[in-house]
């Protein structure tokens, strides 16, 4: 987790894609991640209901993570490379993303940041 911390710091990232040894993308990892773990117990909500105990167990994982696979975002949504930007800027309103994968052909060709939807849309 450290060295992943390091990594967006010294590219200037706030999230990157997480790849396995095939080269696909297994998961998100963000600067909200790391923050998930560093915040430790104050995320976890102390009443709630049983519709949200797999919200709390997810927390109770990124405050305990050792390794990427632990805190990072599983499964992506991701979208294509001839996704108009007005498709990938609705998939990230509509589930709150900041980075979306672009993918092709299985392989990840891209990351869009809000940034870069923002630009181009308006």
């Amino acid at each position: 987790v450290d060295d992943a911390i390091e990594f967006l710091m010294q590219h200037g990232l706030t999230g990157a894609p997480v790849l396995n040894p095939q080269q696909e993308l297994v998961g998100m990892i963000s600067q909200f991640d790391f923050l998930s773990k560093e915040a430790g117990g104050a995320l976890l909500p102390m009443e709630g209901t049983k519709d949200n105990v797999e919200g709390y167990a997810h927390a109770a994982q990124k405050i305990l993570a050792q390794q990427v696979q632990d805190i990072m975002t599983p499964h992506p949504w991701t979208v294509h490379p001839q996704m108009s930007m007005r498709e990938a800027a609705a998939i990230m309103v509509q589930h709150r993303l900041h980075h979306l994968p672009v993918i092709e052909h299985h392989k990840l060709v891209g990351v869009l940041s809000s940034s870069n939807v923002m630009m181009d849309v308006y």
